[in-house]
């Protein structure tokens, strides 16, 4: 019955240490996406 546990805590420990680096990876990349431009101009005309 303990070693059951030992695995089951190891096993759950692990599952979150990977989402956590999951949802590290998704964090950095929407702070890339909010830092960018709303829209990207090629050439403008008539502004002084």
């Amino acid at each position: 019955m303990v070693p059951l546990v030992i695995g089951l805590f190891f096993f759950s420990s692990v599952q979150l240490i990977f989402i956590g680096i999951i949802g590290e990876y998704i964090g950095a990349i929407h702070t890339q996406v909010l830092k960018r431009p709303l829209v990207i101009e090629k050439e403008r005309i008539n502004f002084d």
